[in-house]
């Protein structure tokens, strides 16, 4: 029976769908956000300046994992303190 080991169901992920969802992510913030959202000022920024779809959503993609790696590192530190 495969899996059964103990081993994690996460490893057999194939990377495409991490890239999925973060394009899923993308999309609900530019399709949701107010227009004051950094966010969607950032994405509506990219699409101004003429980039192409793929790319501009990578760069939010990018900007949007900092961001989110940035508060959730200030939060584990704040648990060590």
């Amino acid at each position: 029976m495969p899996g059964v080991s103990g081993g994690s169901k996460w490893v057999d992920t194939p990377p495409m769908d991490f890239g999925r969802s973060l394009f899923l992510v993308m999309s609900t913030i530019l399709r949701c956000s107010p227009a004051n959202e950094p966010m969607y000022q950032f994405m509506d920024k990219k699409r101004a300046e003429d980039k192409p779809y793929g790319v501009y959503m990578m760069a939010s993609a990018n900007k949007f994992l900092r961001i989110y790696y940035a508060s959730v590192k200030r939060y584990l530190d704040s648990l060590e303190a």
